[in-house]
């Protein structure tokens, strides 16, 4: 009964480390041919579609574009690959828009989340199908993503940027 357990967990373990490679690798890819073709990494795209967010929530101008950036990354990475990538422009940044980025990176509201665990939940159990725990996984990231969001807007309104 407990030796069922534990190569239960191992097994999860396994499912987790072999997503977060892919979802690492193909993101990995993906910025290079972005770079080939475009000059700018996905990321660094990403970065200006999440330029106005970052700003919004309090970073100030001279750090939207970069936490733009990191924000992405996170979201479509992983929460890790992004507090990588923020730990090498940190210092770099103003006190206030490390603060509010490091903030917004404590959690687990991105896309290989829900891979994650619709994958665990499927090797756990062959019977469970995809759909359904991909579905809560999908409506639980987009919960934490609009939470995460609140907090920043919260901790906004309570120390606003003087411009």
């Amino acid at each position: 009964m407990l030796g069922e357990y534990i190569l239960a967990g191992f097994k999860v373990a396994m499912i987790i480390l072999a997503m977060l490679i892919g979802f690492i690798a193909i993101i990995s890819a993906i910025n290079a041919l972005f770079s080939m073709l475009f000059g700018y990494s996905f990321q660094q795209l990403l970065g200006f579609v999440f330029y106005p967010l970052a700003w919004l929530v309090g970073i100030p101008q001279v750090d939207a574009l970069q936490a733009g950036s990191i924000m992405a990354t996170k979201l479509v990475a992983n929460e890790f690959v992004a507090m990588i990538d923020l730990q090498k422009i940190s210092q770099a940044m103003t006190p206030r828009g490390l603060g509010i980025l490091s903030v917004f990176l404590v959690s687990f509201a991105n896309f290989a989340s829900i891979g994650i665990v619709a994958g665990a939940i499927k090797g756990l159990d062959e019977r469970q199908g995809i759909p359904f725990p991909a579905m809560v996984c999908a409506w639980c990231t987009e919960q934490h993503w609009l939470a995460c969001c609140q907090l920043l807007l919260q901790a906004w309104f309570c120390n606003p940027p003087r411009y």
